[in-house]
């Protein structure tokens, strides 16, 4: 079983502060709002701001500062650890 849990698709820089527009691959887009870090390709992101859409949520990570960074992101997925995922009720799943 993996340890991660794929949450978002990165489509593309928004702006230029670095933030990065995500296609939420979940059915509640608000879980978005209490994201405290998420992985990368491996790589560990603390988040610092979230902006939630009807149809994307908008995120600023650590260690992005401009949209010349955000643009290495594209296409790549937003994954959190599993045991940081929410709790699930009878018969949902991953």
């Amino acid at each position: 079983m993996d340890d991660r849990i794929v949450i978002g698709e990165i489509l593309k820089p928004q702006g230029i502060k670095g933030e990065l527009k995500v296609k939420p691959l979940t059915d509640d887009a608000d879980r978005f709002g209490e994201l405290r870090e998420v992985y990368i390709g491996g790589e560990l992101k603390k988040v610092l701001a979230v902006r939630i859409a009807p149809d994307f949520v908008y995120i600023a990570l650590s260690g992005i500062p401009d949209r010349n960074a955000a643009e290495l992101y594209r296409g790549k997925m937003l994954e959190v650890d599993r045991e940081d995922a929410v709790e699930l009720e009878e018969g949902q799943y991953f």
